[in-house]
């Protein structure tokens, strides 16, 4: 059973008070609103670290910062200065002095990090920058305060809160495993047909299609154009002008969202009324997220055969650009949770 909001506000409330960090295990997305609101629930100054750059979307009335830091202009990393006293930022950007001495200058008391089993993990290109959340602490003449929520079991806490540099800490691990409707298609054309299908079912418009690389992603719009339908593609590579257009046309209502799994870390930023996985998840915690689009929490998953060999070659690509001591024990452990995926689909009722 999923730890209710109500539930995780109180505890909030219990650790701000006794000063300590909290890490909490959650298996949902909350939106902006009840993130900041329940975490930060007095407004900032705040530091919120994202695993990577998107634009935001209009809705939000955030101001680009990006171009005052030499990382942001040269790279492309992302911030924005939020209403409340909030920052929103990429990670890597902490390896930025210039973002660093804004932050201080600022007088961060409290850092939100939303997607804190990402510390573990190569695919989004911040590993080693959450690294950077201790240095930065480390830095401050004054106390600051961490709140990182995983969807993720942790079995060893010790180098996982060792990126965060936190000298005392509540952990929460109620990590659930989402409610899942699968349905397995012969080949890939099957598959996209079965993805259309339930994005109408369950109105066009509000629906988000996730992929696990650009080439299916890709595929699938050109799928789309084919039968008249309009899609609105969105991956972390496009330049940030792009996304933040295909976002505002999403949040318009105008054509489903097509987008890499570089986007799910993003969902407290857009809304969607439901999310379809194209394709098969890399690990439980990342179907947790997608399923947290859903009011009831449920994930509809389309996938092929194919489908396990090619996530088995992503992670490969993934674990050789990792030093090589690292390498073989990265792999065993992705390896191992995309094999609790399969049998999660394959015991899991065909739509």
């Amino acid at each position: 059973m999923k730890m209710k909001r109500e539930d995780i506000s109180r505890l909030a409330a219990a650790v701000r008070d006794a000063g300590e960090d909290l890490f909490c295990a959650v298996g949902a997305s909350p939106d902006l609103a009840a993130l900041t609101g329940t975490f930060i629930p007095d407004g900032g100054p705040a530091l919120l670290l994202t695993p990577g750059a998107f634009a935001l979307p209009d809705a939000f009335g955030g101001e680009d910062i990006s171009a005052r830091f030499a990382d942001g202009a040269r790279f492309g990393r992302t911030a924005y200065a939020l209403p409340d006293r909030v920052i929103a930022a990429d990670v890597r950007l902490l390896g930025d002095a210039a973002f660093r001495a804004y932050c201080a200058d600022a007088a961060i008391g409290h850092i939100l990090v939303p997607f804190a089993e990402l510390a573990d993990l190569c695919e989004y290109g911040g590993r080693n920058a959450y690294g950077w959340i201790g240095e930065f602490r480390a830095e401050l003449p004054f106390e600051i305060r961490v709140t990182a929520l995983f969807s993720e079991p942790l079995p060893d806490y010790g180098p996982f809160l060792a990126r965060f540099a936190s000298p005392g800490c509540t952990v929460i691990d109620a990590s659930v495993a989402p409610s899942v409707f699968a349905y397995e298609a012969a080949d890939i054309r099957k598959k996209y047909a079965c993805a259309l299908a339930l994005a109408e079912k369950r109105a066009l418009r509000c629906a988000a299609v996730f992929f696990t690389d650009r080439r299916e992603a890709e595929e699938f719009l050109r799928f789309l154009r084919r039968r008249g339908k309009n899609g609105l593609y969105l991956n972390g590579g496009m330049p940030a002008a792009e996304q933040k257009a295909a976002l505002d046309a999403f949040g318009r209502g105008e054509g489903l969202l097509v987008a890499t799994k570089s986007a799910i870390p993003y969902a407290p930023f857009y809304r969607a009324d439901d999310a379809i996985f194209c394709g098969v998840p890399y690990s439980a915690s990342l179907m947790a997220r997608c399923a947290s689009f859903s009011a009831e929490g449920e994930l509809t998953c389309c996938f092929c055969p194919d489908d396990f060999k090619t996530d088995r070659n992503i992670l490969r690509h993934f674990a050789d650009g990792l030093p090589e001591e690292e390498r073989e024990a990265y792999l065993e452990n992705r390896l191992t949770k995309l094999a609790e995926v399969k049998s999660i689909l394959c015991e899991t009722d065909s739509i």
